[in-house]
């Protein structure tokens, strides 16, 4: 990528110059482009056969205003126009071409030499691969990449594409399983109170090693929600827990050395249930829980070195037969007790540090609501944003 390491809202100027100033070659997740795409047929076919590559691939930047030469970086070329509109256009271009849609693109425009440059980080995507499709011809390519550029896949190529994701997705799911296992058989790293639990995993979709001890001594590095009473090293990697007054325990996070991360708190959804109305859960209380879980945990990753896309997966353990909803008087008669003690919340994709949380979360969130019988979160604005009142 153009700067690893760097959050991507971080990248500005002085990332671009030392482009060219070092004369940084193309790669497998790096290409530059002197223009953006024209609104030609033929343009928009191979700015989406660019990212589709990417995406399929393990994800990249793609940075538009800087030419270069035989795949080297020699020179920034100012764009001129809108970046706005110019930004909305492309947005629209893979909407309407790519299947399946790709989700999780940014674009960062940057101010400079009296114009703007635009990078675009793609995701390595988990729900490819995906196809660049012509609505004239009724046919789908698909591409990847390697150190040369991208190039289109055969066959062969497609259906191992295909199996791999379908391995990912797999793997994904045998680990969450292994793990939910053994915190219900209290094969924890330390044993947990007989409450209702929330359990966060982040699940790294590449393979990849992480530095633990990059979080000693931070403070940052602690139970979802709560204080740490103690961080220690055990087989796994690095153990973070708090505990009560009697020594039973409140939650703890578990980094492991292969960048998976598991965060348990068994103690706020005992703290969030109403005075006023006995087995109802403070749903916004509730909400901040997980969205703050899932923020200090990337944070935590992001730190000892972690690299996304990460599969976020959110569990409640204990619920059966609690209710969730605002605080205060309820406003409507629907609320239900949750039918289930085990409460598995749809997964969702992070494939950034800069993620918006709040609102990527959204799939996850109203799900946890409509477990007690309303139709969507109440937390979020006409726009998908999350905004509490």
């Amino acid at each position: 990528m153009i700067a690893p390491g760097i959050p991507f809202e971080d990248i500005g100027e002085p990332h671009l110059q030392e482009l060219v100033r070092s004369g940084a070659r193309e790669r497998r997740r790096l290409e530059f482009k002197q223009e953006l795409p024209a609104r030609d047929d033929a343009a928009k076919s191979e700015f989406r056969a660019d990212v589709s590559s990417f995406a399929n691939a393990g994800g990249g930047d793609l940075v538009y205003g800087v030419q270069d030469e035989d795949g080297v970086a020699v020179k920034i070329t100012p764009l001129d126009g809108d970046a706005d509109a110019e930004i909305r256009r492309l947005e629209s271009m893979l909407r309407d071409g790519l299947e399946p849609r790709l989700i999780g693109v940014h674009t960062r425009p940057i101010e400079i030499g009296g114009g703007w440059a635009l990078v675009m980080r793609v995701p390595a995507s988990w729900t490819g691969p995906h196809a660049v499709k012509s609505s004239k011809a009724g046919t789908y390519r698909f591409y990847s990449r390697n150190s040369a550029g991208k190039y289109p896949l055969d066959v062969g190529e497609i259906r191992s594409a295909f199996l791999a994701t379908d391995s990912v997705t797999q793997r994904v799911r045998e680990w969450q399983t292994e793990r939910l296992g053994r915190i219900i058989a209290g094969e924890t790293p330390i044993r947990l109170r007989e409450t209702p639990t929330v359990v966060l995993h982040l699940v790294p979709l590449a393979a990849q090693m992480v530095e633990p001890a990059a979080l000693e001594g931070t403070g940052i590095f602690k139970p979802i929600r709560l204080d740490a009473d103690g961080t220690r090293w055990n087989i796994d990697g690095l153990l973070s827990y708090a505990l009560d007054k009697d020594g039973h325990g409140l939650g703890y996070t578990q980094l492991f050395r292969d960048g998976h991360l598991e965060g348990t708190n068994a103690a706020d959804i005992d703290w969030l249930l109403q005075p006023h109305r006995k087995g109802t859960i403070d749903g916004l209380g509730l909400e901040r829980l997980i969205i703050d879980g899932v923020a200090d945990s990337l944070r935590a990753l992001q730190i000892a070195g972690g690299e996304p896309p990460f599969a976020v997966l959110i569990t409640l353990l204990g619920v059966g037969g609690l209710e969730i909803a605002p605080s205060g008087a309820i406003p409507r008669p629907v609320t239900v007790p949750i039918d289930r003690a085990m409460l598995l919340l749809p997964d969702v994709l992070c494939d950034a540090f800069d993620w918006s949380r709040g609102s990527a979360l959204r799939p996850a969130i109203d799900a946890l609501w409509q477990a007690s019988g309303w139709p969507r979160s109440p937390n979020y604005g006409p726009t998908g944003e999350w905004n509490p009142h």
